[in-house]
């Protein structure tokens, strides 16, 4: 049998093992539903959703490797498609298996059918198939040669090319076996195969280096396979190239080119429903660089997920509720005569900040009217005393720092507050009418949220963010959610009453006893498992109002019900709060425990900055953006002195917002979700770094200039016009720079699937997305080719090599570099360019 049969067999035969063990594990969920649904005990009932929580985890590890199996049966059956598709008049595989195997039986020295033929790629994972067809050629030799091995796969040698292009340890086989000495094994096996090995193979040679096997591979054929029109569909490197400014490109090219976005995409995940909700900031002040940092990282996955297959819907949850809000608002209602001097965002965020300040001179018992005349005369430094004189000092700090920045919006402030003897109070019932939804209360809330978010929208369209959905947590309540969710949390067994009067005499919120159920549900404590002593789960306060947490079950269940998987993009800070919503989804929904997930990420700062939404002191995103801009001018003012552009302005605003917005992309999405960013912005501009967004973008306009410089040579006669592709000698492509490039490129669609579909652990372990993996897949790319380029002098005609193989390298360069920096994946949340306005200062 072909090794490509006897692999999809064998798959075929895992497949219906698994759909047999999902059938009987569906059954046995079903019953153990329908047991716990006969009015059993509370401790027969945490005794049977333990048992269905079990299977039900057991029923979703069998579906993950069940999703695996089917998609590696279908590229093996694709693989197999092509072999048999390979040229008219050959014997099919199945007839050459056969024949083989009837040789087989006649003789004990006969041989197994190898894969032979030119390689095709027909799937969305060329490196998958490349990598299964040299296996399925080793392995076949292997056996000829001892078919007692069970030998582990040749896997991309991307360390030491000059000793293979696959590569594998055989060291542990031998062991197994009882093979005392596997560097001997190895060099047998080398000098067994090496002479079956003919053009026809996609294996050159078999190497040894102690007891790892290398095998080198016919590149020129790997080559062709990836960029040639000759295959249908086109190849997954046809995209590259641009029809329109390269007229050697032919009809049936540039129909292909057409495919465009779609290379590194897959199908995997096709037909799940995937809901990220991501930015989530409170409504009351601009987006800050930690904000921004969730925003870019949950629009990144989002790309990465509708990559393999998800349909998505990205949310945004709008916190309308709460005494920060209402605090704003009773501010922002009375002043409304008074005309932004900001973006919106940013003059709310002013509004809050200068009201949080108010509230809490009056929590230390110094009135309004007191501050003002102070502030007026500038005495007010003299209020600092007494035992509460630290906290005095930061908001009289505060004061005086908001008044030098915004004294009008200060003095309106003071003049409709001054009277008013709690502030807190005040706006504590504008929030309580907000939340019944009393029609005036809605009309001011509404006012504030809706101007505040179009200044947090101008924001998000410099990186072409946008939301599916914005989702207003005051219309939990409005629609009844809230009190149906909260009727089912008082149900549950470990759900404590809110009281006035709790063992200690005082007044408690409605909770759940974690601990208690983390406990009778057994689940994990200590390393790897929740904490011990758990924290109460605090739900209702003690006047039977709901607090956010409440609402964050609620709102989590909601989007369950929308969507099979729902991922929430949460400050690392947020942890706590995320995990205990999730055990209290658990009590509720126990079967979807793993249906609902948080990426957590690490916080953003600048050197010597602090941040305070409360005192008004951010690292504003737009500021940042702006820094950003003032340190590319300088560069760029430097590099164009004395030339034809440094006067046009035009241009500079033009490059220096690209190049702005790049960078913060990278800057943000360079690091894992688990370490912090220090941001310094006279390094992260600089051109000359390799693992800058400027080095990225100058490697692209170096190369356009470079197919510009070309076809005007072409034009003046200097260069002769580049041939048809299919006739592009390949088998000059001999360095080992040129075949890393392709490989790198080849691996880019499992690159995206890998990030794209991580494991998804038991709780409350959380699943690791390696989103910097694709800036770090660029950066080594651009590095990569950046020493090509500047090694292989493509256009000088002192160059020693043929013509021919300068004329070759245009095709290289347009193939790895023209359209990749410039496209989705790699670029469209680091490059990209944006639809709308810049944010103002």
């Amino acid at each position: 049998m072909d090794a490509y049969e006897q692999r999809a067999a064998l798959a075929e035969k895992a497949l219906e093992e698994l759909v047999a063990k999902v059938t009987e594990l569906e059954g046995i969920i079903q019953q153990r539903s329908n047991e716990s649904s006969d009015g059993a005990s509370s401790e027969e009932l945490i005794r049977l959703r333990q048992e269905k929580e079990q299977y039900a985890a057991e029923l979703k590890a069998t579906k993950e490797l069940l999703a695996k199996k089917e998609y590696q049966v279908r590229v093996l059956v694709q693989s197999l498609e092509a072999e048999e598709a390979k040229s008219a008049g050959t014997p099919t595989p199945a007839a050459a298996a056969s024949a083989a195997a009837s040789s087989s039986s006649a003789t004990s020295g006969a041989t197994t059918s190898i894969p032979k033929g030119p390689v095709v790629f027909r799937t969305d994972l060329p490196l998958d198939e490349l990598s299964a067809r040299v296996n399925a050629e080793f392995v076949s030799f292997a056996r000829q040669f001892n078919p007692d091995g069970a030998y582990p796969d040749l896997r991309l040698n991307d360390g030491h090319l000059g000793r293979g292009d696959f590569a594998a340890n055989l060291k542990g086989m031998c062991s197994r076996m009882g093979i005392k000495d596997a560097n001997k094994f190895c060099t047998d096996l080398a000098d067994f195969i090496n002479p079956k090995l003919t053009p026809e193979n996609v294996m050159k040679e078999v190497l040894t280096n102690g007891a790892f096997i290398n095998a080198s591979i016919h590149r020129a054929g790997i080559f062709r396979a990836a960029i040639t029109v000759h295959s249908k569909p086109p190849p997954p490197f046809f995209f590259l190239f641009d029809g329109s400014p390269f007229p050697f490109l032919t009809r049936r090219a540039q129909r292909a080119a057409e495919m465009g976005d779609a290379y590194g995409t897959s199908k995997t995940q096709q037909g799940k429903r995937v809901i990220i909700e991501h930015t989530s900031s409170n409504p009351n002040g601009p987006l800050h660089i930690g904000n921004l940092r969730n925003s870019i990282l949950g629009a990144h996955l989002a790309e990465l997920f509708k990559a393999v297959g998800y349909e998505v819907s990205q949310h945004f949850f709008v916190n309308d509720l709460g005494a920060q809000i209402g605090l704003t608002a009773y501010g922002y209602v009375r002043i409304q005569h008074l005309k932004p001097k900001l973006k919106n965002d940013q003059w709310i965020g002013l509004i809050y900040a200068i009201m949080n300040t108010f509230n809490e001179f009056q929590k230390l018992g110094i009135s309004l009217r007191d501050v003002h005349d102070r502030l007026q005369a500038g005495t007010l430094k003299e209020l600092i005393a007494g035992p509460q004189s630290k906290q005095i000092e930061d908001y009289v700090d505060v004061t005086l720092d908001l008044n030098s920045r915004q004294p009008e919006l200060v003095e309106e402030l003071f003049k409709v507050c001054i009277d008013v003897p709690d502030v807190r109070a005040e706006a504590g019932r504008l929030n309580l009418a907000y939340e019944n939804n009393e029609p005036e209360a809605v009309r001011v809330f509404r006012k504030m949220v809706l101007d505040c978010l179009v200044g947090v929208q101008q924001t998000l369209d410099t990186y072409n963010i946008r939301h599916d959905a914005f989702d207003f947590e005051s219309e939990l309540g409005w629609e009844g959610s809230n009190d149906r969710v909260l009727d089912l949390l008082r149900s549950c067994p470990f759900y404590v009453p809110q009281t006035q009067s709790n063992a200690e005499g005082k007044p408690e919120g409605g909770h759940f006893l974690m601990g208690k159920f983390i406990e009778a549900a057994g689940l994990p404590c200590g390393k790897k498992g929740y904490q011990k002593n758990y924290p109460n789960f605090y739900l209702v306060r003690p006047d039977g109002s709901t607090l956010y947490t409440c609402r964050d079950v609620v709102y989590t269940l909601k989007k369950m019900k929308q969507a099979d998987l729902v991922f929430n993009i949460i400050a690392s800070e947020q942890n706590l709060p995320q995990e205990k919503v999730a055990l209290a989804v658990r009590m509720l929904k126990p079967e979807e425990q793993q249906k609902q997930y948080h990426i957590s990420y690490e916080l953003v700062s600048l050197l010597d900055r602090k941040m305070s939404g409360r005192r008004g002191r951010y690292v504003l995103a737009d500021d940042l953006y702006l820094e950003l801009k003032d340190a590319i001018r300088l560069i760029m003012k430097e590099k164009y002195e004395g030339k034809e552009l440094a006067n046009d302005e035009a241009f500079f605003d033009e490059v220096t917002d690209e190049l702005a917005t790049a960078t913060m992309k990278y800057v943000l999405l360079q690091t894992g979700v688990k370490n912090k960013i220090t941001i310094r912005v006279a390094d992260v501009v600089k051109p000359e770094s390799s693992s800058t967004a400027s080095f990225c973008l100058y490697n692209f306009a170096r190369t356009s200039s470079l197919f510009r410089k070309h076809q005007e040579g072409v034009e003046a006669g200097k260069y002769p016009p580049l041939s048809p592709i299919d006739r592009v000698q390949w088998e000059l492509f001999e360095d080992d720079m040129e075949w890393e490039l392709l490989m790198s490129l080849i691996s880019f669609p499992s690159l995206i699937l890998s990030i794209a579909c991580p494991p998804l652990p038991a709780p409350p372990q959380l699943p690791e997305f390696a989103s910097q993996k694709l800036i770090e897949f660029l950066a080594r790319l651009v590095q990569l080719y950046s020493k090509y380029y500047k090694r292989i002098r493509v256009l000088t005609v002192r160059s020693c090599r043929p013509l021919t193989f300068s004329r070759t390298c245009i095709y290289l360069l347009v193939c790895f570099f023209y359209r990749l920096v410039k496209r989705r994946y790699c670029s469209a949340h680091v490059l990209a360019r944006r639809r709308t306005r810049r944010c103002g200062r």
